[in-house]
């Protein structure tokens, strides 16, 4: 072989062991935005569950919200606010607006508003744990089960 052939043959495998090592590097970090992105959709899932089973406690109930589900509710809206996206976080502030009369709840989610803004809460939650999903029929409406 000559000098030529020699630098040639060298720079081929160079090439070939730089090409492998930057895959590796790509995709290892691609990996572990993914799991990061998993988890922090965990997280966020969790946070969402926590509120929907506390808001449950505080409407559509016959005799009324406890101080400790109240505190409850409380604890899971601002909770939200740590991990929510500005989408969410603008359809929990008009579902709160919704069914808030004279500053206090106002108990069932039973009128039209309510109702609307419930299910646009939810259906901007969804979207949130749930990027890939193309997206909810905008005519169905969420509701709450009565305790």
């Amino acid at each position: 072989m000559n000098d030529a052939q020699v630098i040639t043959v060298t720079m081929s495998a160079v090439a070939a062991l730089l090409t492998a090592i930057v895959t590796t590097i790509v995709t290892n970090i691609l990996s572990k935005k993914r799991e990061h992105e998993a988890d922090w959709r965990k997280l966020k899932f969790n946070v969402y569950q926590e509120y929907v089973s506390a808001l449950s406690g505080v409407v559509n109930r016959k005799d009324g919200p406890s101080a400790e589900a109240r505190e409850r509710y409380a604890n899971a809206f601002n909770t939200i606010c740590l991990v929510a996206p500005p989408d969410v976080l603008t359809a929990l502030k008009d579902f709160r607006s919704a069914i808030r009369v004279e500053g206090k709840a106002s108990g069932p989610v039973d009128d039209r508003r309510g109702a609307v803004e419930l299910s646009a809460l939810f259906r901007a939650i969804r979207a949130d744990v749930h990027p890939s999903r193309i997206g909810d029929d905008d005519t169905f409406m969420f509701e709450l089960g009565a305790q």
